[in-house]
């Protein structure tokens, strides 16, 4: 998994973190859990478009185009602890 992260290290410094707002990183965290884009609206309570709006925003903050990606990165970056991804979510 973490080849599939590396491969962008051209286009970004993994060593800079780039600071995503809380907002993304809730989307994020959700889509590590395995949720698609309408859950996680339902359970942040915005609408799907806004989920796919901050998506795509933290996708470009990153420089990647896949979620998988974005999870990865937010997860090396240090801003989404594995420890809560693996947390039960009620």
């Amino acid at each position: 998994a973490r080849d599939l992260v590396l491969r962008k290290r051209d286009t970004h410094d993994l060593r800079r973190k780039v600071p995503l707002p809380q907002r993304q990183l809730e989307c994020i965290l959700l889509v590590a859990k395995g949720y698609n884009d309408r859950e996680i609206g339902g359970r942040l309570g915005i609408t799907e478009e806004t989920v796919k709006w901050y998506l795509k925003q933290a996708r470009e903050s990153y420089g990647v185009s896949k979620r998988v990606q974005l999870v990865m990165y937010a997860i090396y970056d240090g801003q989404l602890p594995l420890s809560e991804v693996f947390r039960d979510t009620p």
